[in-house]
């Protein structure tokens, strides 16, 4: 069996990932030990720790040595009374004394204030936890920790939510570890003492610090009893108590609270749209519109607004009684213009375009949207012309066709309550092994808020059972990931929460690390994870958990030889070999040739569960179309079926058919010389049919790739076994985005920041564009091999536009640099940027340097992975005040997890 990694070793992580991976878990390693350090450091006691003064600080002794000496001989240290009778008695001894102290304790307050303010300000730009800590451990002055906690609530208050809910996280990682418990008590409560000065700067200081007090004792930071010590002598701090009380007393309030900032609003694509829903749900509870307000101007993402318009629409269709607060909600947003008419205009369309969607899945949902599109029209929000009709063929007699049921309004769980059902769920599975059936009770819940919790409680009664019933839940949770029933966020989750609680299952469960291990790099292996996940959630575990050491397993086990078959058969007995896989995916083939039952192989290899190696599958169908000809629509028919359902991934056909084009020449001897043929003609089905969805000579030339110089990323795509050059994804899905509508593109010129090897810049250039792509120089020289090794496999299929490529740095500096000044480069038609955007200190460089190219009619895209503060950079767009950011929402992510990917079209405004 091969994987996705090195060949050459047999490992399924790739060299990338397991670079990755090594360096966050040093990282995790030297966190650790710093702190560690720190308990050291604070168990010996302050008065172990060296004076930053010379000397003791007192004035003369005994009467020796003259003003600010240490006395005379002999003296020993110890404080002396001063006697106002002695003859050398000077009154200014005592004033002397008093003065230097508080002047230096004052001096030392000061620096102390000024060191961390720089340190929180770092803190919310990077997000690097373990930084503060180090930081706050070279600082010293362990006495001073509460002037860092005021600071950085104070600086939060005055910010957005994103840096409000870095803030409870901050003090939620350093509490007790790095900053004492009543250094937190004390900084806390002084900024409750200076709450009516803070409200003279943050008008809404009470209501945002008392949520900063609810979630600090839900985050276990300060005791409850905390409330109590707020004093209420004033309007104001009366207010702040009240307030605190309240959040802390509301059903389900732990679950609110902890969402209280929007789980990190505007860090991420995915953050800002729950946050968003969050914002509604809150709305549709008080019908407070000015915290709505606030809430929507705090996320700054006026570009992102027709999703709020997206998502209320489906909220007034799904609560009518909900529906005239939400078009009120909507009416106040377009009239302060806080909802610009686009966005309003985009968002509408959105709900028009996805109605039949909606439709199969709720019969009425015509009816409930011609009935809000009604109240749209009586508000006014938008000029009628400017809205799309439905579908004509979207009826209610077609939706009811359609639907395999009415839905339902969703029924409220309490979280023991949806526990409990989960609970009696998972034990029958263990019985009867239905997974079909699993999906359908998680379906009936109807509350995917709660699905994480389902992942951690099935694996947890898996622990102390056997292995046929951990088999059982690998491949039920494989089974419930392919069918979508289970989200990618909510299995993250459940695994995050799974690793945070590993010591506690620890003490029920001896062996709980090793099994925890097993289960997350086969749950890796199944696709039920992305092997990012490794990386990702080491952040949110503590440095001296047990949790890292289950992912140091786990990337043990994925990096060792042979890792993803040792994994697929951890449970020993439970699992196939992978001749027994093979031996199955062939059989499951060829009884489709004689019964043509698409549903039945498809249920065969859901039984199977081993989507890793669903690549398989297309080489035996491509290779028994080889082998019977005559069957060779037949299997194709299947492949179609089986691409177009999901069944097989996107990135799984795109491997299964370059493995089959890498032996091709082989095939041809083994099969005869027409192989090349039906190859030829599978291949073009599937691209003509979408189920194949990069197109054939693409797909050539970047499987051409292989003899250039590595270039990797832990974010790329694999297209043959053992090529040692990988591809950004991102840029991929981009190209063929652009690929399709090449007739945009020809003739135009087109300026590719920050290239790499030049695929997309080649890619772009085949269908006619003049492509400027641009490198760093130390990079240069790995471009120009790169595309001069593509142009050359090209033959004489060259481009029908043209390729350059220069050097660029970016920012006014970097372009004084470049040939491109020296030439007086003019603006051009289409700039692209790819996968450009993940580190915020180089932001306004590039937002400089697409300025300087860009004419009043230029097209930017850009393309990029969802990484934290990669969505900051167009917040910072916005901020220049020149540019229109579109989202697209609409392209094909070639087999990757679409929520993860976020595409934009850029204009300059008034164009």
């Amino acid at each position: 069996m091969t994987s996705r990694g090195d060949s050459s070793s047999g490992s399924f992580l790739s060299e990338a990932q397991r670079s990755a991976l090594d360096a966050a878990l040093a990282a995790k390693a030297a966190e650790n030990a710093a702190i560690a350090k720190i308990q050291a450091k604070s168990s010996a006691g302050v008065g172990d720790r060296k004076s930053r003064c010379k000397g003791s600080g007192t004035a003369k002794k005994g009467g020796g040595g003259g003003k600010y000496t240490w006395g005379s001989l002999g003296w020993n240290g110890e404080d002396v009374a001063l006697d106002r009778n002695d003859p050398n008695y000077d009154s200014d001894e005592e004033r002397g004394v008093v003065l230097t102290q508080q002047d230096w304790v004052k001096r030392e307050i000061q620096n102390y204030k000024r060191e961390v303010k720089a340190i929180v300000v770092e803190y919310f730009e990077s997000g690097d936890v373990g930084e503060v800590a180090v930081s706050l451990e070279d600082l010293g002055a362990p006495d001073f920790m509460h002037y860092f906690v005021k600071r950085a609530l104070v600086l939060a208050l005055d910010r957005k939510d994103r840096e409000r809910e870095m803030t409870s996280v901050l003090l939620s990682s350093l509490y007790a570890e790095v900053i004492p418990p009543e250094q937190v008590r004390k900084g806390f409560m002084s900024v409750v003492d200076s709450i009516e000065d803070t409200l003279l700067d943050v008008p809404d200081a009470p209501e945002l610090l008392a949520q900063f007090i609810a979630r600090a004792v839900v985050d276990d930071v300060l005791p409850p009893a905390i409330v109590a010590k707020i004093p209420d002598a004033t309007p104001t701090f009366a207010l702040l108590k009240s307030k605190v009380e309240v959040l802390l007393s509301t059903k389900h309030s732990a679950e609110k609270i902890l969402r209280c900032w929007g789980g990190g609003a505007g860090l991420t694509h995915g953050d800002t749209k729950a946050s968003i829903s969050q914002l509604l749900s809150e709305y549709v509870n008080s019908h407070d519109a000015d915290e709505a307000s606030r809430c929507l101007r705090a996320l700054s993402v006026p570009f992102f607004h027709h999703e709020l318009v997206k998502q209320a629409l489906h909220t007034a269709m799904g609560a009518p009684s909900s529906r005239d607060a939400i078009l009120s909600l909507l009416s106040r947003f377009a009239k302060s213009g806080e909802i610009s008419p686009t966005q309003m205009v985009k968002g509408l369309a959105r709900v028009s375009d996805n109605l039949t969607d909606l439709c199969l899945d709720n019969p009425s949902a015509k009816e409930e949207y011609d009935a809000v599109m009604l109240g749209v029209a009586d508000a006014k929000l938008v000029d009628e012309q400017d809205v799309a009709a439905p579908p004509v063929s979207v009826t209610r007699s077609d939706s009811l066709a359609a639907s395999t049921g009415a839905t339902g309004v969703p029924a409220a769980h309490s979280v023991g309550a949806f526990k409990a059902a989960c609970a009696k769920t998972i034990v029958e599975y263990f019985d009867s092994g239905d997974a079909g059936e699993v999906a359908r009770r998680l379906v009936e819940l109807d509350d995917p808020g709660l699905l994480h919790m389902f992942v951690k409680q099935s694996i947890v009664m898996s622990l102390d059972r056997k292995d046929k019933e951990r088999e059982l839940m690998s491949v039920l949770l494989c089974h419930l990931a392919a069918n979508h029933t289970l989200s990618p966020d909510q299995v993250s989750m459940g695994y995050t929460r799974l690793l945070a609680a590993t010591d506690d299952l620890v003490l029920d469960c001896p062996d709980a690390v090793r099994l925890l291990s097993l289960f997350l790099g086969r749950a890796i292996i199944d696709e039920a994870l992305a092997p990012s996940f490794l990386t990702s959630v080491l952040p949110s575990l503590l440095a001296e958990s047990l949790g890292v050491s289950v992912v140091r397993a786990a990337g043990a086990l994925l990096s060792a030889r042979h890792g993803a078959e040792r994994l697929s058969g951890c449970w020993h007995g439970g699992a196939l070999s992978l001749e027994q896989v093979k031996a199955q995916i062939r059989t499951a083939v060829r009884e489709y040739v004689g019964s043509l039952d698409v549903s039945e192989t498809s249920r065969c290899l859901s039984e199977l569960g081993m989507p890793f190696y669903h690549h398989g599958v297309v080489v035996e169908a491509v290779e028994l179309a080889f082998e019977q000809e005559s069957k060779a629509e037949e299997l194709t028919a299947l492949l179609a079926a089986l691409g177009g359902t999901g069944v097989i991934s996107q990135t799984q056909m795109s491997k299964g058919f370059s493995r089959i084009k890498a032996r091709l020449e082989e095939e041809a001897i083994d099969y005869g010389p027409g192989a090349k043929d039906t190859y030829r003609r599978i291949v073009e089905q599937g691209t003509q049919g979408g189920w194949l969805s990069i197109d054939a000579d693409v797909l050539a030339l970047i499987a051409e790739l292989k003899k250039a110089e590595p270039n990797t990323t832990p974010d790329f795509f694999d297209f043959e076994e053992g090529s040692p050059v990988v591809i950004w994804n991102a840029s991929l899905v981009l190209l063929h985005h652009l690929i399709e509508r090449e007739g945009a593109l020809k003739g135009k010129r087109v300026l590719e920041l920050g290239s790499g090897l030049g695929h997309l810049a080649v890619g772009l250039a085949r269908v006619g564009a003049h492509v400027t792509c641009s490198e760093l120089p130390s990079l240069m020289p790995d471009l120009n091999r790169s595309i001069e090794l593509q142009l050359a496999e090209l033959g004489e299929a060259q481009p029908v536009g043209s390729i350059e490529a220069v050097e660029l740095e970016w920012g006014e500096e970097g372009f004084a640099r470049s040939p491109l000044a020296a030439a007086g480069a003019q603006p051009f038609d289409v700039i692209i940027s790819a996968e450009l955007v993940y580190s915020t200190q180089h932001h306004d460089k590039l937002i400089w340097t697409i300025g300087r190219f860009s004419h009043p009619s230029v097209v930017i895209w850009s393309v990029l992975l969802d990484r934290p503060f990669s969505f900051a950079f167009f917040g910072a767009l916005h901020d220049v005040g020149r540019y229109e950011v579109e989202d697209v929402p609409d392209f094909d992510a070639l087999g990757m997890e679409k929520e993860l990917l976020a595409m934009h079209r850029i204009t300059l405004k008034d164009c």
